[in-house]
């Protein structure tokens, strides 16, 4: 059943007044846009000659259409001035959904301004590896959306804004907990911030955002590792404006790391569409290092020995940024992952010789 819209506005005042609203009333709001959003996307299915206009005319005698955009701008408003609260949960994440995006597009767009990225997760992807070290309350988050067959990975979607900062209980325990906390307890940390390939951007000023997407170089990656505070011997970076490895490489590098390491991926909304945030713990931090030490061009020569590409093509591939057709796309995955790991492998078996000499050396100046 529809909020009464004196009561939508009331809450609109308390939000302008007070600053918040409580996690009920945020829970409540919720409740009604998921019902809304589900019956807009329910009208367009059997109409799709409908514009929004009246999509939304249809459902005013159910939904106080006005007043929730009103309530939307209010929060678009808080966020964009960086302020945070129970009222970030009360919009929907509506995947899928392209007519009700147009309806939260204020907070989109104020969200993709915000630089904590943190405050932009709308869903995660997760291995094996790491999603066998959560806590059980959290893996069955992820049971109640899918498993990725494709890519042996977990799929959480976020159900609301602010979904990795929202509070739940474990049903057993009957603890209250947070996504953030998790991450948090677990020492989990972003190592790498990508923009998408292909920008997500909105027919509102896709031309503006296209032009500025291209001015970013958005084919570099920063390298992001933060320093847990009670772990002072982790390797860390503290690299915010330093541009690493091309994507072309980064692609092949996260697909190894997919298999090999603890690892997250997080997508969150950008200011040209969504970005792309890989998570890690400790035991994962020197892996990941170490395979973003190994270059496009190292793989790419790996390719033309397997005869899998000739000199050509893979010159082509580096003027191209990888974006060339007709190329071996599976092969070369299969062959680059093969020698990622070779390359790993003799990597751990030269610091466990090193380690040896270094034991025998002392042993023989003990012995002197």
């Amino acid at each position: 059943m529809a909020m009464e819209e004196r009561a939508l506005r009331k809450l609109i005042w308390k939000l302008k007044m007070a600053g918040d609203i409580t996690l009920e009333e945020a829970d409540q709001i919720c409740s009604v846009m998921r019902s809304f959003a589900q019956d807009v996307a329910n009208v367009f299915s059997q109409n799709p000659a409908l514009d929004i206009t009246e999509i939304y005319s249809m459902l005013s005698k159910d939904y106080h259409v006005e007043a929730s955009q009103d309530w939307c701008r209010a929060v678009a408003h808080k966020i964009k001035k960086g302020q945070k609260g129970n009222f970030i949960f009360s919009i929907p994440l509506e995947h899928g959904n392209p007519k009700f995006y147009e309806f939260q597009f204020p907070i989109i767009k104020a969200a993709e301004k915000n630089e904590s990225i943190e405050d932009r997760i709308i869903s995660m992807r997760v291995g094996s590896k790491m999603y066998n070290s959560f806590p059980k309350y959290f893996q069955n988050l992820f049971n109640l959306f899918k498993w990725e067959e494709q890519d042996k990975m977990y799929i959480l979607n976020g159900d609301r804004f602010g979904f990795f900062y929202y509070p739940r209980r474990d049903p057993e325990s009957g603890k209250a907990f947070t996504i953030a906390q998790i991450f948090q307890k677990l020492f989990l940390f972003s190592v790498t911030i990508l923009p998408e390939e292909v920008p997500q951007i909105s027919m509102f000023d896709a031309a503006e955002h296209a032009s500025k997407y291209l001015k970013q170089n958005a084919f570099f990656v920063k390298m992001y590792i933060k320093k847990p505070l009670d772990k002072e011997n982790a390797f860390y970076f503290n690299a915010k404006n330093v541009s690493m490895t091309r994507t072309s490489a980064t692609r092949y590098a996260l697909e190894y790391l997919k298999q090999k390491a603890p690892y997250i991926e997080v997508c969150a909304m950008g200011p040209y569409g969504k970005e792309i945030i890989t998570y890690t713990n400790t035991e994962g931090m020197s892996m990941t290092k170490k395979v973003f030490e190994i270059s496009i061009e190292e793989l790419l020569e790996n390719a033309v020995k397997r005869n899998i590409i000739d000199e050509d093509t893979a010159k082509e591939f580096l003027k191209n940024d990888g974006y060339i057709d007709r190329f071996p796309d599976k092969e070369f995955i299969e062959a680059s992952l093969e020698y990622i790991d070779k390359r790993m492998k003799r990597k751990r078996e030269w610091k466990n010789t090193r380690k040896t000499i270094e034991e025998e050396n002392g042993w023989l100046e003990e012995i002197r």
